[in-house]
Parts: structure tokens; sequence; C-alpha cells
């Protein structure tokens, strides 16, 4: 064996790295994992050694890199290296071939084979020096430092690896021993009498006292859990006890007994009230006096019975039978409209019938029947002489046109004409009935709000609402419009994003439909927001509302 070669067993007895597995290997024992070897150099090639476990002492090639964490080994260990294990990294352990050919070439370590070791290996003065790079018995001492000289000492080649059970006594005897007055600066013990001097300086005996109290039977956490015991559930195992409700009785008279202020937060209970007591006049109070009055409409349970039976269904039957244009048919006495051919001749059927109907012996009270059996009766052989001089001139003639008219005035003609209540059913204000309302408004102001609808008399349904643009596109500082009303929650018609200005173009049109309440009681308004400013030209739009009366008499104005 060359020197190069003996030279070569010796180094690989040396090991390059110690670690413990992080995860279980492959179940057939090819690999163990660590990941600390993916910050330590490449091992491929050199020898792992098992150090403990099923397996201690086995030893394998490592065949492949290691950079990456994994350590695959040939031949296979005896079975899989689970996590936990130590394990060292070597570079070769002789084989007993290899001490034999060592031996074979240097002999047993005697006077006589030191000869030729000398001879293979060179003359170890010469040669070491010329490894180190000796420069002299003084410059040797003065880079051999007492610290270094230190190092030296601890070297301790001939030592075999320590097993774990050595380690973890060494571990013990270091966290036992005790931290001294001044650690070595960022050492673990420098950090951990850090912290316990904090803890000491921050939490003194009052510190102490108060966690203690979390222990107390009258005052920590199981006393915190009966107070929480003692809370009104929703599900009503626990109300308020006598002395809680005292205290909040006494909470409430004392608020119900202060006085409003002049000016009340908006919308607070003291606000609302404030309000109502402001508007209750004496001519009003004097109002509510006479509800109960003889003489004022009273809702009988009959009347109540009718009332419920107005659905949102009957009323759009209402809206679709369009009764404004079914009266527009009927006859006026300014002779614009007439009866038709088909209402005529039903008309003259119904007559008909009626005059050819034989009238019985006892007509009913006050019927036509009864009215013309009682002349009948009445008209006598004088009468008649009487009726004989009515052609006489200068009495009133009863033409034959006017007998006509004067046979088609029937008593149920004249209770329907009573019933239609022709004025008030013409009047767009009654109940559910449409009504349109217009207005305009200029876009050329400075930013704000500006009324455009206000409910009046009874609330309304808004159920439609167009804005149109003039025939030019707007411009100038005008960024958006928006049209909503002004409730507290304000229902948005055309929102600012709808109305921004890119979409106000010559004789563009913003519509919105649906359903909003216009409440007249408090004179709610349908507002138009300008935002950024003003036009700069004369820009007058168009506004057209369509809604409905809840009650008779509601409308925008």
């Amino acid at each position: 064996m060359e020197a190069q070669q003996i030279k070569s067993v010796i180094e690989r007895a040396l090991v390059s790295f110690s670690g413990v597995t992080t995860s279980a290997g492959h179940a057939l024992g090819t690999t163990l994992v660590c990941s600390a070897l993916t910050s330590m150099p490449d091992f491929d090639g050199l020898t792992v050694l098992i150090a403990e476990g099923t397996y201690t002492g086995q030893a394998r090639d490592i065949n492949g890199a290691t950079t990456g964490g994994t350590i695959t080994v040939t031949p296979a260990f005896g079975g899989q290296i689970p996590a936990g294990i130590n394990f060292h990294i070597i570079t070769g352990i002789p084989s007993t071939k290899e001490v034999a050919d060592v031996q074979a070439d240097i002999g047993d370590a005697s006077a006589a084979t030191l000869g030729s070791l000398l001879g293979i290996l060179g003359n170890p003065a010469q040669t070491f020096l010329a490894m180190v790079g000796y420069e002299g018995a003084a410059s040797l001492a003065n880079k051999l430092t007492a610290a270094r000289a230190g190092y030296v000492d601890n070297l301790n080649i001939g030592e075999t690896v320590p097993t774990q059970a050595q380690i973890n006594t060494q571990v013990d005897n270091a966290l036992n021993t005790a931290i001294p007055g001044t650690p070595t600066a960022d050492s673990v013990n420098e950090r951990i009498k850090a912290l316990d001097d904090l803890v000491t300086a921050a939490y003194g005996a009052t510190e102490k006292a108060a966690i203690d109290l979390l222990d107390d039977a009258g005052y920590g956490l199981a006393a915190l859990d009966t107070e929480l015991g003692l809370i009104p559930q929703s599900g009503g195992t626990t109300t308020w006890n006598a002395t809680a409700l005292a205290a909040i009785n006494a909470e409430v008279d004392t608020a119900l007994n202060t006085v409003v202020p002049g000016v009340p937060t908006a919308d607070s209970i003291n606000e609302r009230i404030k309000t109502l007591d402001d508007n209750y006049t004496a001519a009003r109070a004097g109002y509510l006096d006479n509800i109960n009055q003889a003489g004022l409409l009273q809702v009988t349970a009959a009347r109540a019975a009718l009332l419920d039976q107005i659905t949102a269904l009957r009323m759009a039957e209402l809206d679709a039978a369009n009764i404004p244009a079914d009266v527009d048919k009927i006859p006026k006495s300014d002779g614009t409209v007439s009866w038709n051919a088909t209402a005529l001749a039903a008309i003259n059927a119904e007559v008909d019938t009626a005059l050819n109907t034989a009238v019985p012996g006892v007509p009913t009270a006050d019927s036509v029947n009864e009215r013309i059996k009682a002349l009948d009766d009445a008209y006598t052989a004088t009468r008649a002489g009487y009726l004989d001089n009515i052609n006489q001139a200068g009495l009133l003639q009863v033409t034959a046109a006017r007998a006509t008219l004067l046979d088609q005035i029937t008593a149920a003609r004249l209770v329907e004409l009573d019933a239609a209540n022709i004025p008030a059913d013409t009047d767009p204000k009654v109940m559910g009935r449409l009504q349109i309302k217009a207005t305009t408004i200029s876009l050329n102001q400075v930013a704000g709000t500006y009324d455009l609808f206000t409910g009046t008399t009874q609330d309304v349904v808004v159920e439609k609402l167009v804005i149109r643009m003039p025939n030019a596109a707007a411009g100038g500082a005008l960024t958006s419009i928006s049209i909503q009303t002004d409730d507290a929650t304000p229902q948005v018609f055309i929102s600012s994003t709808d109305g921004a200005v890119a979409n106000l173009t010559a004789e563009a049109q913003l519509a919105w439909t649906g359903a909003v309440l216009i409440d007249a009681g408090t004179g709610a308004k349908i507002r138009l927001t300008i935002a950024g400013g003003a036009t700069g030209v004369a820009y007058v739009c168009d506004v057209i509302a369509e809604c409905r009366a809840v009650v008779a008499g509601g409308y925008l104005a």
C-alpha cells in the first residue's frame, strides 16, 4: 500500500457531521432524513453510522447528494430508520482488510518497522513542519496563545462518539448549572436571565396578589361565573332580581324626570316627544275631543269588514277598469258626450220591459209602479177635462222629444247616478287613482340639494319617476346628480352613479320604477342633489312623477 493510500485510510476515520433524524426514512431502510443537512456541504461518498435504536452500529456508504436533507445509502439498513435517531457521518471506517494492508506495509509498532514507516511517510518532523509552515520556535510560540492552547488541550481525538445518554447527561448538567451573574452576551443564559429579571421587576407582590385572586372563592373566576349566572338570559331561565330591577327603575325614573333639552339629539325619544308636544295645540286638542261626538263617521264592525275586503288585487282591478275613461262615455249636460247606439238600445230594451210589465195590485211603496197606480186611480173624467185644457195657448208644451227623455228617467237610473258620485270619481286625488305630477329644475345652480315634490294632505305612493335632459349635454362644474327622499334613511330614485355627468347627454332620460311611500304627515320631500357645481349655462330638466293617494286627498305638490 502506498503512502497516499495509508493517509486516506487514516483521514476516513474522522467524523464530518453528527445529527438527529427529523422524520422517518424509507420503509426498506434505504434512506434517513435530517433537515439540518440542507445547510451543510454534500456528504456523498462518505459513510453514515447509526448511533442508537434498533440498528445501532450499522454503517453504510452514502450513495447520492445529501444537501436536500435525505441520505441515500447502499446497501440498505436492517429496516426503516425512524425520527429522533442520532447518527454520525464519518469519512470512512477502515475495514479489517485495510488494517491488514497497513500492517503488512509498516509492520508492527517496533523499532525495526519504524524505519520502514518513515521511509513511506517521510521524516515526521520535517514533513509536519513543512505542512504547518513552521517559521521557527519563536514564531510558533507567538501563534500558540493561551486560548489556542486551551483549544488544543480540549481536543480528545481518541474518544469514541458519545452516546445519546451521555449527551443527555451533559445537557442536564448544563441546565442545572447556576446562571452566572454576568452571562456571555447573546447566550442562552443571558437571554434567560434578562427575561427573569424583567418578570421580577414587572410583577411584584401586588401583581402576584392580584393573580392569586383568580383562585379566590369570593373574587376569582368561580365567583365571576356565579355573577354571570345572575344576568337575565334570552331563554328566560334567569330574570332580574329585585335589587337589579330597583336600580333599573331608578335609572328610568331619573331619565323620565329629566327636563327635555331645547335642542334634543336628532331622532331621539326626547326629540320625538318635543316635536309632538310642540305640535299639540289647543285647537288640535279640541279636534281630538270632537272625534267621539255624534254626527262623525263611526267605523262599525260592518264597515270595518268592508275595509278589510279592499285588497291590493281589487285596487289593481279598479285601476285596470279605467273608470275615468268610462265616465267620459256618460252623456254630459253640455252635449259633448251622448249615449252610443249600443247603450241606447240596451236602455230602450230595459225601459220597454219595465213599461210592458203589468203593474202589481200592491206595488212597492214609493216605486214608479206605485206612483203610476196612484195617478191612474186618481185619474177621473173631471181630471181628464183638466188635462185636455193643458194644450191651450200659453201653457208649457210637452213635446214628443221631451216626452221621450222623460220616459227614460227611471228610479233605478236615478239611484245609479246618485251612487256614481261622478264629481268624486273624476277627482285624481281619490284613493288609489293614478296621478301625474310634473315640474322642472335647473342644473345651473351651485352644488346642493333642491326640492322637487312635497307630500301633501295625505300619504302618497310614488310608482314612477323620470328626469329628461334638455337638447344639450351637461357640463361645467357639474359631476353628477341624484334624486332621493329626505327621510332619515333616504329612498333613492336616481343614484349618483346613474346620474354621473357622462350619462347626462342631450335629451337623455333617467327613469325609475318601484314603490316609495311619501309621508305627508312629516312633509316628506323628493329632492335633487347637484354635485360638483353649476353647468355654467342654462340647463333646465323636466321631472315627472306618477303616484297614488293612500288616503283620498293625498297628492304631490
